[in-house]
């Protein structure tokens, strides 16, 4: 009687050990799940997984042999070796590139698609520098042959109405007025015009002059110069010079 019983609880232990089991079972069974669940998400969000984390486009196009691809005579097949080509531009450039390389006679061959598009955009930048560099020197050589215009004297198109040029008395000055009219085929800066001033003996007192900036073409400028009591009022004046640019 013994016996049995003893045997009975022997047998209810071991159902309640393999319960026991089965239920650990499942839990590491569950925990593994939710790990690899867990692993999956984490590969998705770094972009496919990889010990870089993420990686750019052209990155993965280099490790696959794209931009790193030794240069080919087609850009159809370039194209394709580095996935399609981003736009126009870049695939204009790598036309222009493999001229360049023709016309200095080298091997397509020793350079990448890569190489090929990066130089010739590096000549794109120098040939618009220089071209700039180019028209800045053109322009101050344009500046200083107006400059030396200006400083040789009176250019033939600038006309001083000599009927206009008349003396005015002030309180404690007197003052010259005058016309000159831009007859020139085109915008002036610049104009000035410059005077001595003589004494009633004849001796020269003074001088001076009088200027305006932006006179068109076509426009006539009125002057109003103010001659102060350094110069005596019996004294005469002339005009020595008519300059512009």
């Amino acid at each position: 009687m013994i016996d049995d019983e003893v045997r009975a609880r022997i047998a209810a232990n071991q159902k309640a050990g393999e319960r026991t089991m089965k239920r650990g079972c499942l839990g590491c069974l569950g925990l593994i799940g939710i790990i690899i669940v867990i692993g999956m998400i984490s590969s998705a969000l770094n972009g496919g997984g990889g010990s870089g984390g993420n990686h750019d486009t052209a990155a993965v196009r280099h490790t696959n042999g794209g931009w790193d691809h030794k240069a080919v005579t087609s850009e159809r097949q370039a194209g394709k070796l580095i996935g399609g080509w981003p736009d126009n531009l870049t695939r204009k450039q790598y036309h222009q590139g493999l001229l360049h390389i023709r016309n200095e006679h080298q091997k397509i061959g020793s350079f990448t698609i890569g190489q090929v598009v990066d130089q010739e955009r590096s000549r794109e930048q120098d040939r618009a520098t220089f071209a700039k560099q180019q028209r800045e020197a053109a322009k101050a050589r344009a500046q200083t042959v107006e400059e030396a215009r200006y400083q040789r004297g009176t250019p033939d198109c600038l006309v001083m109405d000599k009927s206009s040029l008349h003396t005015e008395s002030g309180e404690y000055t007197w003052y010259i007025n005058g016309r000159i009219t831009n007859k020139c085929d085109r915008d002036l800066r610049y104009v000035q015009v410059s005077f001595s001033f003589f004494n009633s003996a004849g001796n020269l007192e003074n001088s001076g002059l009088v200027n305006v900036n932006n006179l068109a073409a076509g426009n006539t400028w009125a002057f109003h110069k103010a001659v102060y009591e350094s110069n005596t009022s019996s004294g005469t004046f002339r005009v020595e010079k008519i300059e512009g640019f």
